[in-house]
């Protein structure tokens, strides 16, 4: 969910960005993503040595 000035958008709002606006956005989540999928994946291996 993108946030604006600390104000979730609905979809609405977000298609109304300009390009390079939302550009940012799904760049920045697709880092966020990667950097959850680490942090389970570490979990999953730090549970198998358990």
């Amino acid at each position: 969910m993108p946030v604006l000035n600390g104000k979730a958008l609905k979809e609405e709002e977000f298609d109304k960005l300009d390009d390079e606006l939302k550009n940012q956005f799904e760049e920045k989540s697709n880092i966020v993503q990667q950097m959850i999928m680490d942090v389970i994946r570490k979990n999953q291996a730090n549970r198998k040595r358990s």
